[in-house]
Formats: structure tokens, C-alpha cells, sequence
């Protein structure tokens, strides 16, 4: 098993992935998150988000909303 030194020698893409509950309501704090770490990718998985919110309420500055509703 890699340890936290040993991953941060690589060189590459950095990618990082969320299960978040809510996104809507935590927005803020996965841009604090992006704003801390230097993450090229961020996938997150999110069972609650729908059709009912529109992307701009989601909207994360630099990074590219890809989704697939449920409804």
C-alpha cells in the first residue's frame, strides 16, 4: 500500500472523489476543498441531486459539470 508520501511523488493527473449527500447545500465546502488542494479531477457521486436544480446552483469556478439525474 502507497502512503500519503509516496502518492504526492507522483507525477500526473490528481484526481479526487466525493459521496456526498446534498451537494446543493455543500457547495461551499467542496470549493474550500478545491481551493486547498491542487485536485485536476473531482468526481462526485450524488444520489439526491435532480433535474430541479439547475447547474449554475452547482457551478464550481474552473471545473466542468458533467451529470446524470435519476429523473
Amino acid at each position: 500500500m502507497s502512503t500519503a508520501s509516496d502518492l504526492s511523488k507522483i507525477k500526473g493527473i490528481t484526481l479526487g472523489s466525493l459521496n456526498v449527500r446534498s451537494l446543493y447545500n455543500k457547495v461551499d465546502d467542496v470549493k474550500l476543498l478545491l481551493e486547498r488542494t491542487s485536485l485536476d479531477i473531482l468526481c462526485i457521486q450524488e444520489t439526491f441531486l435532480s433535474t430541479c436544480i439547475d447547474d449554475m446552483h452547482i457551478h464550481i469556478p474552473n471545473y466542468n459539470i458533467s451529470r446524470l439525474d435519476r429523473d
